[in-house]
């Protein structure tokens, strides 16, 4: 096993003596155009008698004829160096194969001319021959080298920069962009324009490294109008290819119209100025405005400013259509450069703004002895037009108002708009109506006011009128409003009770309210049948004298009413009680409140018409515990002479108050009479 290893490794050391045949191939560089030499050299092991190489070329180089140099190590050989179809032929040879001497070192040398395209070559042999003393081929390698061609090389990303339309009296500025693909750095000293209007603004030297991109400012200052062409050459180190790009502009010169901007209330003048800024000299001018509905020329408000020479004017408004023509006889030009040049007045209507643009403009300036149209373009302004709003109901309902009564109701008009609101009049359409304020009224924006409205009629008929705003609103000069309501009669009938004692009557009070003469009453009564006995009495009062009632039972404690006269008497224009109706209270009613209710009520006139304006009736009354001080009539907590006058008027009917009928019925006998005033004497006598 041991010698098994040993024979690997010498057979490995065999086949490593045999390979150490090596051509060493340069590495060199120089600058476009030199000549540099490239030396082969040769490590071998072998006796070697020729050599031969074939290394591909694709650079910028070639092979100075007759430069090839035999190095020491060749005594008796030939040499031949060229390039054939792309490929680097090395030949070195003996006619005698005779060896070259030594081990190591060169064997040839050869000079090589570097073209002008920067860049590196490979020295790259794809084919090593080498020849030993019975021209047998040798085992052989090559290490690689190179040739590097040191130069830069400026790529411009283009060769042509546009400004465009562009005016004049401005600075322009493009950035060439710049790009080494060389292998040297790239130094830009300058540039080298064809016109004085070119610079640039980048700080020269410049350098850019090899693969590297940079940017180089070209400024454009135009002074005069017209399309160029000029050129701009890139001043640097760069060696291969063009330094020149080509600059193209369209400069002019700035002479614009603008239509300033104006404001102003709807239904009022304001001014429209035309300004004008000019690099050229101008003569005169043509200005055309198709004018919005909205906008109102006022005749000759037309106006040249203070800018004027010995311009003439011509202006003319056919509808819409404003024409002006400004001139000059000689050769005055407008002064200045920038301002207003004529201003004009319109008159505003309706409620939005609008835009204001010349339909046709022209500038007149001599340029280059030609005169010319110099406008360069023009501009619209926009005129704001603030105006008020109206805001206001179209229907307005002052209800059922009694005659005696001024029917009253309100109207608010609200401003939605941005400008004072002018209510100039206020019209009705029919007698009686009016309002309580006086116009003209102005109402701000964004707020509101009231009118009050009035009417005064007496007739007892529904009536309606038509109500007119007259306002400055553009859109609604004219506001409709109609009024309605009705007017009635005040008869009213009201309804109350007075509480009572157990035992005691209940009495329930009717009061009238009457605009009318009353001939008849009527209405259905809900009277607490588990506390009175029906039916009741009617007592009436001066007001219904000559009145009687008559009672129909409807069942549970239901009944209709009748209160009318036989001899045509009526219940005149009025106030107060008519009557009082008296119940008699069932026996052991129990403590607590009770009520009536009126329904179906009506008032009849002369031709038998309803005229009653109210609404059903109810009122209460509460039973409670007879006590008190037996003969204390007037409720004074005391029993005098007094209580006794009270009684007898009592009993006479003279309604007497205050008067508390438990105390004045002494004998309890649910009834006040002479014999009560008897007790109520010997109470005070202090008779027993």
């Amino acid at each position: 096993m041991k010698y098994k290893f040993l024979f690997i490794i010498f057979a490995l050391l065999s086949i490593l003596a045999r390979a150490a045949n090596v051509v060493t191939l340069p590495t060199v560089n120089g600058s476009p155009g030199d000549e540099v030499t490239l030396s082969i050299s040769l490590d071998n092991t072998d006796a070697v008698s020729a050599m031969q190489l074939h290394i591909p070329i694709t650079g910028d180089i070639s092979v100075v004829a007759g430069s090839e140099t035999l190095g020491s190590r060749a005594t008796d050989h030939s040499a031949t160096v060229g390039i054939n179809g792309g490929t680097l032929v090395v030949m070195v040879w003996s006619m005698n194969f005779t060896p070259f001497t030594g081990s190591s070192g060169e064997v040839l040398s050869f000079r090589i001319l570097l073209g002008n395209e920067p860049g590196s070559v490979d020295l790259v042999a794809n084919k090593v021959t080498l020849t030993d003393t019975d021209g047998n081929t040798l085992d052989a390698s090559a290490t690689s080298g190179s040739v590097t061609i040191s130069a830069p090389k400026a790529q411009l990303a283009t060769r042509d920069i546009d400004y465009g339309h562009i005016p004049i009296r401005d600075v322009y500025h493009r950035s060439l962009q710049v790009t080494n693909v060389g292998t040297a750095p790239l130094v830009i000293s300058g540039i080298e324009p064809s016109a004085s209007e070119f610079s640039s603004e980048t700080v020269f030297l410049y350098v850019i490294e090899a693969g590297n991109t940079g940017t180089v400012d070209i400024t454009y200052s135009p002074v005069e109008r017209g399309a160029i062409e000029e050129t701009i050459r890139l001043l640097s180190n760069n060696i291969a290819g063009t330094n020149t790009i080509r600059i193209v502009a369209d400069p002019f010169a700035v002479n614009e119209l603008h239509v300033e901007n104006a404001s102003g209330i709807a239904d009022s003048t304001v001014t429209i100025p035309l300004r004008v800024n000019n690099m050229d000299a101008i003569s005169g001018f043509q200005f055309e405005f198709d004018l919005p509905e909205q906008l109102q020329y006022v005749d000759g408000s037309f106006t040249l400013s203070n800018r004027k020479a010995d311009h003439q004017l011509v202006v003319t408004c056919m509808g819409q259509h404003l024409t002006a023509i400004a001139y000059t006889m000689g050769s005055g030009t407008f002064s200045g450069e920038d301002g207003v040049i004529a201003t004009f007045d319109v008159l505003l209507s309706g409620r939005y703004g609008t835009e204001l643009r010349a339909s046709k403009a022209k500038l007149t300036a001599t340029y280059k002895g030609v005169d010319m149209d110099v406008l360069s373009d023009h501009y619209g302004g926009w005129i704001d037009i603030a105006s008020p709003q109206l805001n206001a109901t179209d229907q307005l309902d002052l209800g059922a108002t009694p005659v005696t009564e001024n029917a009253e109701g309100t109207v608010t008009v609200y401003n939605g708009g941005g400008a004072p609101l002018r209510i100039d009049r206020v019209v009705f359409d029919a007698e009686g109506f009016s309002i309580s304020e006086a116009c003209p009224l102005v109402i701000e924006p964004w707020s509101s006011i009231d009118l009050h409205v009035t009417f005064i009629g007496q007739e007892e008929v529904p009536f309606e009128a038509l109500m007119q705003l007259y306002s400055n609103d553009p859109d609604h000069r004219l506001h409709n409003i109609t009024v309605t309501g009705s007017r009635f009669a005040p008869n009213y009938l009201f309804f109350t009770a007075d509480d009572a004692y157990q035992g005691d009557d209940v009495l329930v009070h009717l009061n009238m309210s009457n605009y009318d003469p009353i001939n008849g009453i009527q209405f259905d009564l809900d009277y607490p049948a588990n506390c009175v006995e029906a039916p009741a009495e009617f007592e009436p009062t001066e007001r219904a004298q000559g009145f009687t009632m008559m009672w129909r039972d409807l069942s549970g404690g239901k009944a209709r009413l009748f209160i009318y006269s036989l001899t045509d008497n009526v219940i005149a224009t009025g106030e107060g009680e008519i009557a009082t109706l008296r119940f008699a209270m069932k026996q052991d009613v129990a403590l607590g409140q009770y009520s009536f209710s009126a329904t179906e009520i009506s008032m009849g006139v002369a031709n038998l018409t309803d005229k009653y304006a109210g609404t059903d009736q109810e009122c209460a009354f509460e039973v409670i515990e007879k006590t008190g001080l037996p003969g204390d009539a007037n409720d004074d907590g005391r029993v005098d002479v007094n209580d006794v006058t009270t009684t007898i008027n009592y009993i006479l009917g003279k309604n007497p108050s205050p008067f508390n009928f438990a105390n004045a019925d002494v004998n309890n006998s649910g009834d006040v009479n002479v014999m009560d005033v008897t007790l109520i004497i010997n109470i005070i006598l202090g008779i027993e």
